[in-house]
């Protein structure tokens, strides 16, 4: 593909799928596995749907993100996505979020890809509406259970709050993502999985 050997040759893309290499240099994945990628990708059908609801659940909040303070916005972020979840009845007081059923209700397609150890998670939003959270069971967090679910919400913060009008977003997340949005993504995941 020309796009994909372009980024590889170049380090940019203006294609939706690429914001995932953003990350490529910080994280192990291979060639072969963004052509995967992108190939799972490319096999989902236009969501109209999942942008309009990604919307929606993030409506009004984009001014509580301080890039100066990541942790303070991500779990800012998180109680009023909650709120959100308790009004559509995704989300019951004092019980754990099911995350899996908040990307199910956002259409976001969930898929489990093997990678390196240091990647738990890939987000990626086409500009047709088309989402992907792939966790990975090889991943130091996404290998059990409740490291998936962190991962999970983690990409839902991505695709609530990084992408430009709910296009064009891709994201691998290595946890050694030192950049605030890593850190206000893990913080969203963290507040938003309390009970």
């Amino acid at each position: 593909d020309v796009q994909i050997d372009d980024f590889f040759r170049t380090g940019v893309s203006k294609s939706a799928a690429f914001g995932l290499c953003r990350a490529l240099a910080e994280s192990s994945v291979n060639e072969s596995q963004v052509k995967t990628l992108l190939k799972k990708l490319g096999g989902l059908p236009k969501e109209k749907i999942s942008r309009k609801r990604l919307m929606e659940l993030s409506k009004g909040i984009e001014s509580n993100i301080d890039p100066m303070r990541p942790w303070e916005s991500g779990i800012d972020l998180a109680r009023t996505v909650r709120e959100n979840l308790f009004k559509r009845g995704l989300a019951s007081e004092g019980k754990m979020i099911d995350i899996d059923a908040v990307l199910n209700y956002l259409m976001v397609n969930v898929d489990e890809m093997e990678l390196d150890r240091g990647v738990d998670g890939v987000c990626l939003l086409r500009d047709d509406g088309a989402a992907l959270a792939v966790t990975n069971p090889n991943g130091r967090l996404a290998c059990s259970s409740r490291g998936r679910r962190s991962t999970l919400a983690h990409e839902l913060c991505h695709f609530l709050f990084d992408s430009s009008n709910f296009r064009n977003l891709g994201q691998v997340d290595t946890r050694k993502g030192n950049t605030a949005i890593e850190k206000r993504a893990n913080a969203f995941a963290a507040e938003l999985l309390l009970p």
